[in-house]
């Protein structure tokens, strides 16, 4: 299977949460969807996830380039922002489980 590189973060969003390997974790799905038991995660919550994972690489971006120069206060920020970002990531994905049909 191939994944974008987007795909594949916010698979690891959920996978690194659930203590398995994405490989594992989409191997299960495919099976639970073939089965007719599938619970897939609501299509607003994956854009979520989806946008913050493209917050948080364009704000990884933002400290690598600031921590190439003498701005050590912006990078502080930037790395708070960055913590702030993870916190929410990981909110969503976990309401996102929570709010699975059943």
């Amino acid at each position: 299977m191939r994944l974008s590189a987007r795909e594949f973060v916010s698979i690891r969003a959920v996978t690194d949460d659930a203590g398995m390997a994405p490989g594992a974790w989409l191997g299960e799905l495919g099976v639970r969807v073939a089965a007719g038991k599938g619970d897939p995660i609501p299509p607003r919550w994956l854009d979520l996830v989806d946008d913050l994972v493209t917050c948080r690489q364009d704000l990884a971006r933002v400290a690598r380039l600031l921590s190439a120069g003498p701005v050590a206060d912006d990078l502080a920020v930037v790395r708070r922002i960055l913590a702030r970002v993870d916190e929410v990531t990981d909110t969503a994905a976990t309401a996102a489980r929570s709010t699975r049909p059943r």
